[in-house]
Parts: C-alpha cells; sequence; structure tokens
C-alpha cells in the first residue's frame, strides 16, 4: 500500500511538471492564434480585441494558474478555433481513440500470447519444427518492419475497395451504431495491433529461449518433468513481468499509432483533432490532450510497476 501512494504521489507532481511545461512551450512557439483567425489584413484593434477575448493579454503565469484551475475542475478551457468548452470538444474523440487503442491492445493480447506459447512451447520442448518456426520467425520479422500507416492502407485496399467489406471514410459513430461501430473500428484496430502482436511474440519467444538456459530449468527437468510441465509450470510465469512491462509499453506506443491510422481511415479521433489543433495554434485543445495523453501514460508505467512487484516482491523501481 505504502509503495502505491508513493507511486500516486509521484504521478501528480510529475503531472503538474508536464502541464507547466506543455503551457510553456506553446505559449513561446511562433504563431498567433489571433492572426490565423482573422486574417493578416485584420486591423491592430480587432486583433487586440480577438486577443483579449482569448485571455492571450495576461501574463503567461496567471493564464496557466486559469487554465490549471479549469482543467483541475474538468472544463479544460476553452476552444480558440471553436469557441466551445474543450471537454465538450475532445470527450468523444477520447472515447474514439480510447476504444481503437483498447481494441487494438485486446487483439494484439489475444494474437501474441497463444502464438507466442506456441513458439515457446516448440522451444521448450528441444524438438522445434523447423519449418514452422521458420514460418513464424518470418511473419514476425515482416510484420514487426510494416508500419501501421502502410497496413492500415492495404487493409483499405483489399477490405474497403476490392472486397468491399466495409466503405473506407464512412465513419460510424458509436452513437449511431454500437454494431456498426465496431466493425468500422476492427479495421484500424487490427491495423495497430499486428506489428504490435509480432513484437511480443518475439519477446515471449527469447525470454522463454533466456529463462531454459538457466539452472533451474536443468533441475525442473532432472526431476522428472516434461517440456509442457517445464513451460507453464516454471519458465511462463517467470516471464511474466518482462512481457507485462512490454505489452505495457506497446499499450504506450499505440498512442502515435492511433493518430496516424485515424488519418488513413478518417476517424475523427482525439489524433486527429491534436494534428489538426496544432495547425491552428488552438492551444487550449492542444495543452489538455498532452496534459491527457501525459496521465495516460504515467497511469499505465504506474499500474504495470505496481503489478509487476505484486508479481515479484524482489522488483525495486
Amino acid at each position: 500500500m505504502r509503495y502505491a501512494i508513493r507511486k500516486l504521489v509521484t504521478l501528480i507532481v510529475t503531472l503538474f511538471a508536464v502541464s507547466l511545461l506543455a503551457f510553456l512551450a506553446f505559449s513561446v512557439i511562433p504563431g498567433d492564434p489571433a492572426v490565423l483567425q482573422l486574417g493578416v489584413n485584420a486591423t491592430p484593434e480587432a486583433l487586440d480585441a480577438l486577443r483579449a477575448e482569448m485571455g492571450l493579454d495576461r501574463s503567461v503565469f496567471v493564464r496557466y494558474f486559469e487554465w490549471l484551475g479549469e482543467m483541475m475542475s474538468g472544463e479544460m478551457g476553452q476552444s480558440f478555433a471553436h469557441g466551445v468548452s474543450v471537454r465538450e470538444l475532445v470527450g468523444d474523440r477520447l472515447i474514439i481513440t480510447g476504444s481503437l487503442m483498447g481494441m487494438g491492445f485486446l487483439m494484439t493480447l489475444g494474437i501474441a500470447l497463444p502464438v507466442g506459447v506456441l513458439g515457446a512451447g516448440g522451444t521448450a520442448g528441444r524438438c522445434e519444427h523447423r519449418p514452422l518456426q521458420g514460418i513464424l520467425t518470418g511473419v514476425t520479422q515482416v510484420m514487426m518492419a510494416v508500419p501501421p500507416l502502410f497496413l492500415g492502407l492495404v487493409l483499405t485496399f483489399v477490405f474497403g475497395v476490392t472486397l468491399r467489406v466495409f466503405t473506407p471514410s464512412a465513419f460510424v459513430s458509436f452513437r449511431e451504431s454500437i454494431g456498426g461501430y465496431l466493425f468500422y473500428m476492427l479495421f484500424p484496430a487490427l491495423a495497430i495491433a499486428l506489428p504490435k502482436a509480432a513484437m511480443v511474440v518475439r519477446v515471449i519467444r527469447s525470454s522463454v529461449r533466456d529463462e531454459l538456459r538457466k539452472d533451474y530449468v536443468q533441475t525442473a527437468v532432472s526431476r522428472g518433468n516434461g517440456p509442457r510441465a517445464v513451460l507453464y509450470r516454471h519458465v511462463l510465469p517467470n516471464i511474466a513481468v518482462p512481457v507485462l512491462t512490454f505489452a505495457a509499453l506497446t499499450l504506450i506506443m499505440m498512442i502515435t499509432d492511433s493518430i496516424v491510422v485515424e488519418q488513413v481511415f478518417s476517424i475523427p479521433g482525439a489524433g486527429r483533432l491534436l494534428v489538426s489543433a496544432i495547425g491552428a495554434r488552438d492551444y487550449p485543445v492542444v495543452q489538455a490532450l498532452v496534459v491527457v495523453i501525459a496521465a495516460f501514460v504515467m497511469v499505465v508505467h504506474a499500474v504495470t510497476d505496481v503489478v509487476a512487484r505484486g508479481i515479484d516482491r524482489r522488483i525495486v523501481f
């Protein structure tokens, strides 16, 4: 419990530092939101009036603490470009991106765990089916090298254009149809999941090989344990922590993957909003999304550390 409380305090302090750095960074980068909205031909009076309306005429630290208070209250400020509450603007988009990442992560585990354990089983048995193992190695290497952008384009061409399984760019909102929404999200989630699943499979197989070289495995074999017993009772429990840590890392990497895949499949998620907000110098939206992403990353790391420490009490972070 003390360890979890310490991680929570560290998370809060780090999140505060990230919010300050994000606000300061977007306050000093070139570009004037007022000029972007009114154009270069706007009068100085009109520009000053719009800056005052946006709150840009106040000092940076005054604006930061006002924005921090709005973030803590859940309002997240007011969008410069859209003129609405940031919370209202990003609410559904965060749900869309979160569900995309969630589906991709579940697919990654659903593919990687059985395939990885199957490949590891051949290794543990010391009688690898070399053609099968060679195919598995080749497929994982190819999938690891394929970026989600290219894989998304391939899936769109094959299943959208050629086979007409779904209609490209015809996004279905979860508020209209849950079934249609999940079906449309299946393909972008697959584009995210396949490369990550190949990476997790590779980690499982390499971890199993490393464990098989250790003395306790030879001891277990000398006591009459068969290959499967050695694998499932001794080896796999000992690779749980590194596999868990790498799986958490893949979940975090899916943030950047989702930004790219949302562009390919025309998904109105947080990634597309972030890209458009950066171009429009919509600082409240960008800052809110940066803080949300940072919070997500830190929560994933904290939960992973706590779970890993629960699995193996010898771990010290």
